[in-house]
């Protein structure tokens, strides 16, 4: 609580310019419009809001010595302008004061070098500026009227000026460091254009070489004595807010901060820094880190910091904030950039993407999900390991020399940059278990001196390009983006690795046609389509399912033939004509209500399957002891059920050429599906028909020679034909 309130004593009681749009007391405030301090920028501290916008001139220090704490202008292109609100036009009397140090131009070719100026850029006769002749002597013209000092003050050292005009007597006074140096009568009508003030260039593009600073305007005639205290005003003490006393008891042992605690240092302390080592200090926050204007090196590791705000040292070349708290920390706009360490925080994220001069990147124990190096074509050290990446590539990273990326997500990883040599040995892509193809430039360069580099599941290869399988259905696409399985939004396609590993998938009740690309979610135990539409479900390339819940839909036929570890087949309300379960493995179905056995909330079930004449099983007599219970009595089990009988509907229909070697067209009859099986009940081809034509064509040029049933399907009506392939 003493902490407390001692911090609050001294914001009432001390003047923290530095970090304050407050005034000093000495500035007069009455009629003030505009006053320019120049304390590391160039805005408008009055209050008015008429900031300035700088062109080409660079920070220096002032005449207090004061880093930071003026502007110097090149005498070539450098100027500041800014938009003076309600400066006094057309004679109106006003004061100008300010500050300048100028030496004997050494860049400049100019015979003419303005210090400041206003007024029509158009019309030379009402303007209004101060400037130098060559030979240093001091000139102000009042629209084509000029007076001229003999003094050079060209001598680098800083001079004060004030300008005051008055509208009443038509009259003007200049005074230099605070001792009258010109006067005389004068009209000064100057036009405002936009109300725009110059400092550093006229309309004429005649450019200032030296520094300015203090510059202020008054739409009055300031007195003799206020000039007096301007020119008198003493040194500046601008102070910084440190408010984590750890870290002032670091600066006061560094040298930086020479009283006691006291929740402020003096900002010139701070300033110039290039290099501040504050490691290893308990410190948890870094508040007044952004006076650190000219920091290069910020080493910061092993405290407790939780956020850092670096966006005001934009020289930073290293950032060593490792072993901290940080779950973010924005480097945008380092330019500079070329080391940074941020191991041991919780980063999530971390965007380099702007940094193109960082040559090297610690980052090991942290959160980070992806990163994009792209840009940084300097890269040589990339330590990553321990964090949640699930994709890299370094293929743009021509001079890396060391990598870890061990203990990641990977699933892929791209190291082909044409300079693999580079890496020589100082690389690691080991706990990646999901990783299993590493591009590479040479496979057999990477097999001979990285083979232990790596998981023994991940291989070299000089191609790693991610096979994608199409998705037709876009309902279907959409539920495997909702399921967080599709990565790559709906494309139409979904890349293999990302349905690799899935062994369980629910895709019921999502308006779903058509399931084409579930043959290759191979790792598939458990599959919920229940609630759609689907007509055709090709389930012979997923060997290691063991559950299919496939209820509500439109399918005729199912091949489960090649399924040998199915133990569920609920697929009731579906019109099935046709379904071979003659897997080997029907000893181990649960049965509903018949084995005994937990089925869970399904079991296999034939019940209300109408129009399913004849089920394919393993044993008729097994089937027909165990399974009596859970068919229609018009429906049989056995090892041979034949495709069914023509029915009248199908009489005239005609299958030609019959033999064929290559299309078959069926003819006089309106289909909705064609499915082709094998003699020993086998789906081997399925087709979907355009139902407004009686005449389709069917291709079976890739089927071995022999005989074949041609199921035709239209709503609820279906027959066979047999068909021969030569």
């Amino acid at each position: 609580m003493k902490t407390k309130l001692l911090f609050i004593l001294l914001l009432a009681n001390f003047s923290i310019y530095a970090q304050s749009s407050d005034i000093p007391d000495y500035i007069p405030s009455d009629g003030l419009l505009a006053y320019y301090p120049f304390n590391g920028n160039a805005d408008d501290v009055s209050g008015n809001g008429s900031h300035g916008t700088v062109v080409d001139a660079t920070i220096t220090h002032d005449r207090f010595g004061l880093h930071r704490n003026a502007y110097y202008f090149n005498g070539e292109s450098s100027y500041i302008e800014a938009d003076v609100l309600n400066y006094p036009l057309k004679g109106g009397s006003r004061t100008i004061t300010g500050w300048f140090q100028a030496d004997s131009p050494v860049i400049s070719e100019e015979m003419d070098f303005c210090l400041l100026n206003y007024g029509n850029v158009s019309d030379p006769n009402y303007w209004f500026k101060i400037s130098f002749y060559r030979k240093g002597y001091l000139d102000i013209q009042f629209d084509s009227k000029t007076f001229q000092s003999q003094d050079n003050y060209f001598n680098n050292e800083w001079t004060f000026f004030a300008m005051v005009f008055n509208d009443e007597t038509n009259t003007f006074s200049l005074y230099i460091n605070n001792q009258l140096k010109l006067s005389g009568s004068a009209d000064l009508y100057t036009n405002g254009f936009g109300n725009l003030f110059r400092i550093g260039k006229n309309k004429s593009n005649n450019f200032f070489e030296g520094s300015i600073d203090d510059i202020g305007i008054w739409n009055r005639i300031l007195t003799p004595q206020e000039i007096t205290t301007l020119y008198n005003a003493p040194k500046p003490m601008f102070y910084t807010l440190i408010p984590d006393l750890n870290f002032e008891n670091k600066l006061i042992e560094l040298g930086l901060d020479e009283d006691a605690p006291d929740g402020k240092v003096l900002t010139d302390n701070l300033v110039w820094q290039s290099s501040l080592d504050i490691s290893s200090s308990n410190i948890s926050d870094l508040t007044g880190i952004e006076a650190f204007a000219d920091l290069a090196i910020l080493e910061c590791q092993n405290n407790n910091l939780t956020t850092i705000d670096i966006s005001k040292n934009k020289l930073l070349s290293k950032l060593n904030c490792a072993n901290n708290k940080i779950s973010s920390v924005n480097v945008e706009k380092h330019e500079y950039l070329k080391e940074l360490i941020v191991s041991d925080n919780k980063l999530t994220s971390l965007d380099i993407t702007k940094n193109d001069s960082i040559v090297s990147i610690s980052a090991h124990r942290n959160l980070l999900t992806a990163l994009d190096i792209s840009n940084n074509k300097d890269l040589i050290d990339l330590y990553i390991s321990y964090n949640k990446l699930s994709k890299l590539d370094i293929s743009k990273n021509i001079v890396l020399e060391n990598l870890d990326v061990s203990a990641n997500s990977l699933t892929s990883l791209n190291l082909k940059n044409g300079n693999n040599l580079l890496l020589g040995n100082s690389v690691n892509f080991t706990e990646n278990p999901n990783l299993t193809c590493i591009q590479v430039d040479d496979a057999e360069y990477s097999n001979t001196n990285w083979a232990t580099f790596k998981d023994a599941t991940a291989t070299y290869n000089t191609n790693c390009t991610v096979a994608y399988i199409t998705l037709k259905d876009t309902h279907f696409e959409q539920k495997l983006i909702d399921l967080g399985i599709d990565t790559d939004g709906l494309n139409g396609k979904i890349s293999s690795s990302d349905i690799s590993a899935v062994t369980s998938l629910d895709l019921s009740n999502s308006n779903i046609t058509d399931l084409s690309g579930i043959e290759n979610f191979t790792s598939l135990t458990n599959l919920d389509c229940s609630n759609n539409q689907i007509t055709n479900l090709n389930l012979s390339y997923n060997l290691l399912l063991e559950r299919l819940i496939a209820f509500s839909n439109q399918i005729t036929s199912l091949d489960l033939s090649k399924n040998s570890k199915l133990t569920i087949v609920y697929v009731v309300s579906n019109p099935l004509v046709f379904l071979n379960l003659q897997n080997g493995n029907n000893t181990n179905m649960i049965i509903l209500n018949v084995t005994g056995k937990n089925a869970a909330s399904y079991a296999t079930s034939f019940l209300g399957l109408n129009q399913l004449a004849c089920i394919k099983v393993d044993n008729a007599a097994f089937s027909n002891t165990n399974w009596s219970k859970i068919k229609e009595t018009s429906t049989t089990y056995s090892t041979s059920c034949s495709l069914g009988i023509e029915d009248a509907v199908f009489d005239k229909v005609t299958l030609y050429p019959n033999p064929t070697k290559n299309e078959v067209t069926i003819a006089n009859i309106s289909l909705e599906k064609a499915t082709v099986y094998n003699t020993l009940g086998q789906l081997v081809k399925s087709f979907t028909l355009n139902s407004g034509n009686t005449n389709n064509t069917i291709s079976l040029s890739d089927l071995p020679k022999g005989v074949y049933f041609v199921y035709l399907i239209n709503k609820d009506a279906a027959s066979v034909k047999k068909v021969i392939v030569e």
